[in-house]
């Protein structure tokens, strides 16, 4: 049973050639149908799982005497408990056979009994036609036949892969066909799903200006997004699968790159950054600012590292000219610095120099004052009358307590009146 011989199950016993109670040419004829795209001959395909592929056993599923032969119960209880539609259909594309889940599709109710394909209502007008063309090619061609079909169900779209593989009799002529109906809507929402969500992740990747590179735990660029192929000035299709050293790294700057590689592969840190030195295709360098962290499997098995990579030969340049302007900025506060210290010590002085005289200011009107008092004492112990007459207009200002009693009392302005 482990040889490279298909392995069947033995349903119903079949009638050996030569045996003296042999139909002849009436006898049943085998068929062996396996899922689409295996291979018939694999040694490590067990009875459950060929059931579950849908692989239908060797089993007297032929023409008796030309007549449609009647499948054996024990055949039918089989076809019954696998959850594919199973069908068989004559040249006249009438249904020989039908399984629970093939009738389980139909919309209408009541036995099941064997109908035709134009009793399909499960399916449109037009796919109906397909399914006709599909048999009809499998009668002629003798060859197995796959179409995919799309029907409507109460809870969306149903897809089913449809496949259908013609029987031949003993003596090579086919009068049947064996037909499989999977459903494959799970697998098709799992696809759409999966699409989706890669198409969201590729839009991510193309909007963003950053460059999004990864490489496998092995160190090979499985990924790079439209901005890192633009910043490097190589095509995808030139840098996935790339091993290290990768084309955009310096051959000057490997052995620094290569010590960085190798410290992030084998480091504990699943996440960092650096900064290295990088190469266009057209030889131009840039300094480039690399971030990276580890991604894992769903078993929690890490399986590469994915990184944005920005050119910051920009930024570098700036904060060069900002270190050179801070420079300058420093020696002119400096030189500013000493000369308002020089301008102040001047001030200083100036300040100084301006309270010595107003010191000495107050210290002569103190004096002038002291002498108009004395001035005064005297005058007017002075036994004449004394008067001080100012400018050409004759004003009198000043009159001694002699002069004012000589001239009956009142001011100096009284006088000039």
């Amino acid at each position: 049973m482990e040889s490279g011989e298909d392995r069947f199950y033995p349903l119903s016993p079949g009638v050996p050639e030569d045996d003296p109670g042999s139909p002849g040419k009436g006898s049943l004829t085998g068929v062996s149908l396996v899922e689409p795209g295996s291979v018939s001959t694999s040694k490590d395909r067990t009875s459950a799982g060929r059931r579950r592929a849908g692989a239908m056993p060797r089993a007297d599923w032929g023409f008796l005497d030309g007549a449609p032969a009647e499948p054996s119960d024990e055949l039918k209880a089989f076809a019954d408990n696998i959850p594919d539609g199973i069908f068989r259909l004559d040249r006249r594309l009438r249904h020989v056979l039908m399984n629970n889940a093939m009738a389980g599709l139909f919309r209408t109710s009541g036995e099941r009994r064997p109908g035709s394909l134009d009793d399909w209502d499960f399916v449109t007008t037009e796919a109906k036609g397909r399914v006709k063309k599909l048999a009809r090619k499998a009668f002629t061609s003798l060859l197995p036949q796959e179409l995919e079909l799309v029907c409507e169900g109460q809870g969306g779209p149903l897809h089913f892969a449809l496949r259908l593989v013609p029987e031949p009799g003993a003596a090579g002529d086919v009068g049947t066909v064996l037909g499989i109906m999977r459903d494959i809507t799970s697998l098709k929402r799992n696809e759409a799903e999966i699409q989706a969500e890669h198409s969201f992740r590729e839009a991510i990747g193309r909007s963003l200006s950053i460059g999004i590179g990864a490489i496998d735990d092995q160190g090979r660029q499985i990924y790079v997004n439209p901005a890192f192929c633009r910043i490097v000035g190589w095509t995808r299709e030139e840098l996935l699968g790339s091993c290290f050293p990768y084309v955009y790294w310096p051959e000057n700057e490997r052995r620094k790159a290569r010590k960085i590689f190798l410290r992030v592969l084998r480091g504990g840190r699943t996440s960092g950054s650096f900064e290295v030195s990088l190469q266009r295709r057209d030889g131009t360098r840039f300094d480039a600012l690399v971030m990276y962290s580890a991604f894992y499997d769903n078993s929690g098995k890490r399986i590469g590292w994915i990184g944005s990579v920005g050119d910051v030969s920009g930024l570098k340049r700036k904060e060069k000219e900002l270190q050179r302007l801070n420079r300058d900025l420093d020696a002119i506060v400096r030189k500013r610095t000493d000369s308002l210290r020089v301008q102040n010590r001047n001030l200083r002085d100036i300040l100084m120099g301006l309270n010595k005289a107003q010191e000495e200011l107050r210290l002569s009107e103190t004096r002038v004052l002291l002498e108009k008092q004395r001035l005064e004492t005297i005058l007017n112990v002075v036994p004449a009358g004394v008067v001080v007459v100012e400018g050409r207009e004759g004003r009198i200002v000043y009159a001694n307590r002699r002069a004012r009693d000589l001239f009956a009392g009142g001011t100096p302005s009284d006088w000039s009146s």
